[in-house]
């Protein structure tokens, strides 16, 4: 059985085949940004950072790493 994540992109991997296109997708977790951070206690983003498998949250640059553009 496919799980939702599969469910979503399975029918969209085969959108632009033949077309010279590639199609991926990065999806993080909570990262720590002003947006992310605003209104939450200390608290609340320490139990949010113990639930990633790293424990903590991740970064813009955590992204940034993993993302590379072609042109």
């Amino acid at each position: 059985m496919l799980d939702k994540a599969e469910r979503v992109a399975v029918p969209r991997a085969g959108g632009p085949r033949g077309r010279h296109i590639t199609v991926n997708a990065v999806a993080p977790g909570p990262t720590a940004t002003p947006p992310f951070l605003e209104g939450k206690s200390q608290e609340a983003v320490d139990q949010i950072a113990s639930m990633n498998p790293m424990g903590r949250l991740g970064t813009p640059e955590d992204i940034a790493e993993t993302l590379e553009l072609k042109r």
